[in-house]
């Protein structure tokens, strides 16, 4: 989902028609919600648009967005039935056209604390996402690749997590940490950088999925990203007595300690960030999610007696 001028686009997913239906959830419906007029909760005045011809049906994606376009990233392809997984490209939707346009297999660019350039930016999935419209800077944090996300990956080999953070600069705009865009804009259909060695993030960084990731502007000269919550199939970061934080103008991430009773280890959390009226304060509300490691206890237990 994105929000772009008082309206929230909903791409994809899974979906049922039937109460007991169990394969064929998956779509590429496109869906908008009017948030500058009043509707109930219980009727919320949801209005579909065309189904798009060409974008995949993908689910725990992301939709980036700035003034004037959306961009689809990531997702991963059914499992109800398995399908193939969608090829690696980028979406972008013209709000002011009501068109879609593609581009194919996008490239890394060098930069700070960076994979090399020419590198193929992968689909990943159940990452967590943001965009910064003011910065022309939209980000993917974490999520991971299988057989449901990559082409030719066997279901026979397990899911790599990721720890990686990936930058997509909007076309137009400069960006001081790519080496290319530091006196100039970014070319239609925007730059990647996949930064993965930025801080802390190079030694003693958890790879997680489902996971958040919040912008918090007037720290530094740009602003942080801080992420939240998230794991793996078997560890989970820290509880939230320690934060990563992500420094948006030097690349580099660090880890910041709260105070307080902190909320334990959970993962798909939604989280939002909002402002005092005066700018004075910022207050990051995390809903929900979930704490799976009593699960993968059992797990383990089970495993363990198996192979006694």
């Amino acid at each position: 989902a994105a929000h772009v001028n008082g309206t929230v686009y909903i791409y994809g997913g899974e979906a049922t028609t039937e109460q007991d239906q169990e394969e064929d959830t998956w779509n590429n419906y496109f869906l908008t919600l009017d948030l500058t007029k009043d509707w109930s909760i219980g009727s919320p005045t949801l209005k579909g648009l065309d189904v798009p011809d060409g974008p995949p049906k993908v689910a725990m994606g992301y939709l980036w967005q700035d003034y004037d376009n959306l961009y689809l990233y990531g997702g991963m392809a059914a499992d109800n039935p398995p399908a193939k997984p969608p090829s690696d490209s980028i979406w972008r939707y013209s709000i002011a056209d009501g068109k879609w346009d593609e581009f194919k297999e996008p490239k890394t660019s060098d930069g700070n604390y960076s994979e090399p350039e020419n590198q193929r930016v992968q689909r990943s999935a159940e990452g967590a996402g943001v965009s910064v419209p003011e910065l022309g800077l939209s980000w993917y944090f974490g999520g991971h690749l299988d057989w449901a996300t990559t082409q030719g990956w066997s279901n026979q080999v397990d899911r790599v997590y990721l720890k990686s953070l990936l930058e997509f600069t909007h076309p137009g705009y400069s960006n001081n940490g790519v080496d290319d865009l530091r006196n100039a804009g970014a070319a239609d259909g925007g730059v990647f950088r996949n930064i993965t060695s930025g801080g802390v993030q190079k030694d003693g960084f958890p790879e997680r999925a489902d996971g958040a990731l919040v912008f918090v502007p007037g720290w530094g000269e740009r602003g942080v990203l801080i992420g939240l919550a998230g794991g793996t199939e078997d560890t989970f970061t820290d509880d939230l007595s320690t934060l990563d934080v992500y420094d948006i103008a030097n690349s580099e991430w660090f880890h910041q300690e709260t105070t307080g009773d902190s909320p334990s280890v959970r993962v798909n959390p939604c989280a939002v960030i909002a402002s005092a009226p005066d700018a004075s304060s910022f207050q990051i509300y995390l809903f929900g999610g979930q704490n799976l490691q009593p699960a993968v206890s059992r797990r383990r237990d089970t495993l363990k007696k198996a192979l006694c």
